[in-house]
C-alpha cells in the first residue's frame, strides 16, 4: 500500500477523522501495517496488550473460551473498527483472542502513540471514551439476557457500535 493511499484511508476512518492532518501523519508515521490470513490468530488472551489495532480491510473474530473448551464470540469487527483499545486505559493483558476470520489488513499501533495521540487530541480521547462505553453496555446487555433467559432478538453486536463516519 503506498503512503498516499495509507494516508487517504486514515483521512476516510471515522475514528480518527476527528484528527489533524498533521495527527494523521503521526498515526501514519507509528502504524505498522501486516496482513493476516484467515483464521490466523492476532492476540491471544494472557498475551501482553502493547498495541491497538485498526481494521483496514477484512474481517476479524473476538472471541472466548469456556473452561470446557467451548467458544463464545463476542463480536466481529469490519474494515474502520478499532480493536484492542483497552490497552490505552490499563496494563493488563488481552482477556480474549483476535483472529482474521477473513484475510486481514490491520494498522498496530503502540500504546505510547496512541496514549500521546490521546493527550494530543481531546477529540479522540472523547471519541475512544465513547466507544469503550458503547462496548460495555452492549456487553452487559448480552449478559443481562443471558441470565434472565430473556428471548435474544437483535440487539446491537460490538461490531455494529464502530464509530465510523461518526465524527
Amino acid at each position: 500500500m503506498s503512503a498516499h493511499s495509507r494516508l487517504s484511508y486514515l483521512q476516510r476512518v471515522g475514528l480518527l477523522s476527528v484528527l489533524s492532518e498533521a495527527e494523521r501523519w503521526s498515526v501514519f508515521r507509528a502504524a505498522r501495517v501486516a496482513a493476516y490470513r484467515r483464521r490466523r490468530p492476532i492476540f491471544h488472551p494472557g498475551d501482553p496488550a502493547d498495541d491497538v489495532y485498526l481494521l483496514g480491510s477484512g474481517v476479524v473474530k473476538l472471541s472466548v473460551k469456556s473452561p470446557e473448551g467451548r467458544e463464545a464470540i463476542l463480536g466481529f469487527q469490519h474494515p474502520g473498527d478499532l480493536f484492542g483499545a483497552l490497552a490505552v486505559i490499563d496494563d493488563g493483558p488481552h482477556d480474549h483472542r483476535a483472529e482474521a476470520y477473513e484475510d486481514s489488513t490491520i494498522w498496530t499501533i503502540s500504546r505510547t502513540s496512541f496514549q500521546g495521540l490521546m493527550q494530543d487530541s481531546p477529540a479522540l480521547a472523547q471519541e475512544i471514551i465513547t466507544l469503550l462505553g458503547l462496548r460495555v453496555r452492549v456487553y452487559r446487555t448480552a449478559f443481562a439476557r443471558l441470565f434472565t433467559r430473556a428471548p435474544v432478538r437483535a440487539w446491537p453486536t460490538p461490531c455494529s457500535i464502530s464509530l465510523v463516519g461518526t465524527a
